[in-house]
């Protein structure tokens, strides 16, 4: 479903309109550290799509398309395996941004991403980001900005999957779920759409070994866990529980 105003309304108005609809994308992640011209020209091409729970956003192997920023909800980001299986890698939340590959490689998509919940994404097309670069070309390095960052990403992704006792390695991935730098985190009550069983996918542990460390977790008031989702109170303990020294595995 695409919601939008007419292509004949000026672009800095659809801008401004667009501003308080997804004011989470100016307050955090990529577009809000890029430059006011940028916000304005992303919000202005962008158009609002809405999913429901487990409807799929794009499909590995389907033809290169544009950019998603999540408005509201979150989405769940499935990786391709050796044996022609799909893991469940990541998940993206509101202020994050996905599918720039295909914006200068213009290949088909590498990755499945689903809705988790009913959720809204800005979406702007292949086409408006030609239009876009085209007319203002250090733009590029805007979008090379965000292919960095998840370049990062997925390598801390794979360092999260490295040998580890399993509070470690839950700590991390929820962390990183989070997306914030630990000077940030003040307060706690920050909550994550997330099963036991989708964690257990992420981390590479069994549901069972999730379970009881999440309920540990929990024991020390670090986070309170129910059925699809965690709530986490504490986040400083919890970034402390990720870099603790290595105990015995379970």
């Amino acid at each position: 479903m695409e919601i939008g105003a007419a292509p004949t309304v000026e672009p800095r108005y659809r801008a401004v309109a667009l501003a308080a609809q997804c004011a989470v994308l100016l307050e955090r992640g990529w577009l809000a550290e890029q430059p006011r011209r940028l916000q304005e020209e992303v919000l202005a091409r962008g158009r609002i799509r809405r999913y429901g729970r487990g409807d799929v956003v794009f499909r590995r192997g389907d033809p290169a398309g544009g950019l998603y920023g999540v408005v509201d909800g979150s989405v769940l980001h499935r990786f391709p395996t050796a044996d022609h299986d799909s893991y469940v890698a990541d998940g993206g939340s509101a202020g994050s941004w996905f599918g720039e590959p295909s914006l200068s490689g213009r290949r088909p998509r590498t990755v499945t991403v689903v809705s988790k919940a009913t959720t809204v994404l800005l979406h702007l097309s292949l086409g408006s980001f030609d239009d876009l670069v085209a007319r203002e070309p250090a733009h590029w390095r805007s979008f090379a900005a965000l292919a960095c960052r998840h370049h990062e990403h997925l390598l801390r992704l794979l360092a999260e999957r490295r040998p580890a006792p399993p509070r470690r390695r839950l700590a991390a991935r929820l962390l990183g779920l989070l997306d914030e730098p630990v000077s940030a985190r003040a307060g706690g009550g920050r909550k994550l759409t997330l099963t036991q069983s989708e964690l257990a996918d992420m981390t590479g542990v069994s549901r069972h070994t999730v379970n009881r460390v999440l309920s540990e977790f929990a024991a020390e008031g670090v986070l309170a866990a129910a059925y699809g989702r965690i709530v986490v109170h504490e986040l400083d303990a919890l970034a402390a529980i990720a870099r603790e020294a290595d105990a015995e595995a379970s």
